[in-house]
């Protein structure tokens, strides 16, 4: 068997969002304190351009939901802020997270990197089941993650995909971008692009 040919991709991770709403994620909110400044003023992360379904229907605040941050001494959730589209019949509804947050994964990524890494720190809580399935996923093919990034980016991630390969494991194309301190971005990035495809 050949070295990239890889496990096959959990269907999950490759499927683009076809709801009317759903999860938006606010590249410029890095930390917890950055959140909490997105909480008081909801213009930091109100998407532009009007409601990403109908592109016409200004978006209000509707809710604050807690979302669970699991391996964060305490700070068990944080609040997340959701819009609805003003436009009738749309009414979409959007959850933006932060940056920081791994979407699915109830973690912040920081703590993902950490699990991945060969020897975890002592201090490390991730269970080690959670850490072999997370660690078999970057063992996975990245077919539609390596096309999202040809075909839906610019020229430079265009490139970047042409070297990667269409047989590219999804370790590969994290380590092309930097390893795992780079998940916040890659994921954010590749979320912007398709939303719902998933880096791991």
């Amino acid at each position: 068997m050949p070295v990239n040919a890889g496990l096959p991709s959990t269907p999950c991770l490759d499927r683009p969002s076809s709801s009317r709403g759903g999860t938006l994620i606010a590249a410029e909110i890095e930390d917890l304190l950055a959140q909490q400044q997105a909480l008081a003023q909801p213009d930091r992360v109100r998407p532009r351009g009007g409601c990403p379904t109908c592109g016409t229907g200004g978006l209000h605040v509707h809710s604050r939901r807690e979302r669970k941050l699991y391996g964060h001494v305490g700070v068990p959730s944080i609040s997340i802020l959701v819009f609805r589209c003003a436009r009738r019949p749309c009414r979409a509804l959007w959850r933006v997270l932060p940056k920081f947050l791994a979407r699915h994964l109830w973690r912040a990524w920081s703590t993902v990197a950490e699990a991945l890494e060969p020897e975890p720190s002592p201090s490390c809580t991730v269970p080690p089941q959670t850490r072999r399935r997370w660690r078999a996923r970057l063992r996975e093919r990245a077919a539609v993650l390596v096309a999202v990034l040809a075909t839906r980016g610019d020229d430079t991630l265009a490139r970047r995909a042409a070297v990667l390969g269409s047989g590219a494991l999804r370790r590969e194309v994290l380590a092309a971008f930097g390893g795992p301190h780079q998940l916040p971005m890659l994921a954010a990035l590749v979320h912007r692009l398709v939303r719902g495809v998933r880096v791991m």
